[in-house]
């Protein structure tokens, strides 16, 4: 940056210095010294390579730095900590450690991102270099071949690696995903490579916590889901084969929301019973869990005292459990029961003194009984 672009001596209540399209190759600090009051700092489009720490020391009142279109390739994680940025432009970089993604979800993203990157002992060791944002260990398995796979959304956790069914012309079946919408995923049982997938770019430590798997057709219970189990809240495996889930499931023990809908579920595992903070459990369209819900996984504690909602629509039920499995006693907490779409004859009148449940839905059981 040139010595005469801005001076403090001469505009020390500067509030907006635009410098794109300059050529030029360097961020010194030392000619925006003095400069309390910048709010908006504009140097993109140029050939920028570094930028200096001190930003928040030197400029803080800042609120919105333009450094797309450059040629930096790391940031210095203090950024993530700089109260008044609202505004981090970083498109068009050859960033090595922050993936797209997170540029694309905003500042926000990108500043929790290097917030949880920062490591302060750093600044001691002049020889690594301007305090970074590097990944902590790079994977040592083969992540490219999975470039299709989104990696974690920093800040939400997510992990959206869900296939979306479409309606299809030309032979296809309503609502199933085409061969070119396939997006593999890695070896369903290596958690090492699962992991590596999902924080690929980022800090070993961001915690998954959303995972989204519909639509790929799997038959048996991934466990490479297992990599993520000291985090993750919610799940969902709808639309695929699975016809039983693992006795390990307990193992996910911050679950808060299960989506099974759309499997070939023939029963549950005793140990469902033991997710105590699993709020919502979607079973809907598993025929093969007819004709009546297993009690001891989903009626037994401390399973049935979380228990928010619980839907098993289209499950071939014939029957549901006695009314005391549903009472407020054994599951306070359950507010909405959907049987739609099943073969219940009849609904037991205790059902009535369930007065914790405020929805029940029983289409079909009602328009049956409205048609004899």
């Amino acid at each position: 940056m040139p010595p005469k672009t801005t001076s403090k001596m001469a505009f020390p209540r500067l509030k907006d210095v635009t410098l794109g399209d300059n050529r030029i190759n360097s961020f010194n600090l030392e000619f925006l010294q003095g400069l309390h009051e910048l709010a908006n700092l504009d140097l993109s489009r140029n050939r920028v390579s570094s930028v200096p720490e001190g930003i928040p020391q030197t400029l803080p009142a800042l609120a919105r730095l333009d450094l797309s279109n450059n040629e930096i390739k790391s940031i210095p994680t203090e950024l993530g900590f700089m109260e008044s940025l609202n505004v981090l432009a970083l498109n068009g970089n050859p960033l090595r450690s922050i993936g797209q993604n997170v540029i694309n979800s905003g500042t926000e993203a990108l500043k929790t991102l290097l917030r949880e990157r920062h490591r302060p002992e750093d600044i001691q060791e002049p020889k690594k270099g301007p305090l970074t944002a590097p990944c902590d260990s790079e994977p040592v398995v083969p992540t490219n071949l999975y470039q299709n796979l989104p990696a974690v959304i920093v800040g939400s956790g997510v992990v959206d690696w869900g296939r979306r069914a479409k309606k299809q012309t030309g032979g296809h079946r309503f609502g199933a995903p085409t061969k070119d919408e396939n997006e593999e995923l890695p070896p369903l049982d290596d958690q090492e490579v699962w992991k590596a997938v999902a924080l690929r770019g980022c800090n070993v430590d961001v915690p998954v916590k959303k995972l989204f798997l519909s639509n790929h057709g799997i038959e048996a219970f991934p466990m490479g889901v297992m990599a993520f189990r000291e985090s993750l809240i919610v799940l969902d495996l709808s639309h695929n084969k699975l016809s039983q889930l693992p006795n390990e499931i307990d193992s996910l023990s911050r679950l808060e929301e299960l989506n099974l809908s759309t499997n070939a579920l023939t029963s549950l595992p005793v140990t469902l019973s033991k997710l105590s903070t699993l709020a919502v459990l979607i079973l809907d369209f598993n025929p093969g869990l007819g004709p009546e819900l297993p009690i001891e996984a989903l009626f037994k504690e401390p399973l049935c005292r979380s228990l928010r909602e619980l839907s098993a629509r289209g499950c071939r039920l014939t029957t549901l459990p006695s009314a005391s499995f549903l009472s407020a006693d054994r599951m306070p907490e359950l507010q909405t029961l959907n049987i739609s779409d099943n073969d219940i004859g009849t609904l037991e009148p205790r059902l009535g003194l369930c007065t914790q449940i405020r929805y029940v839905d029983v289409k079909c059981l009602l328009s049956r009984f409205q048609s004899a």
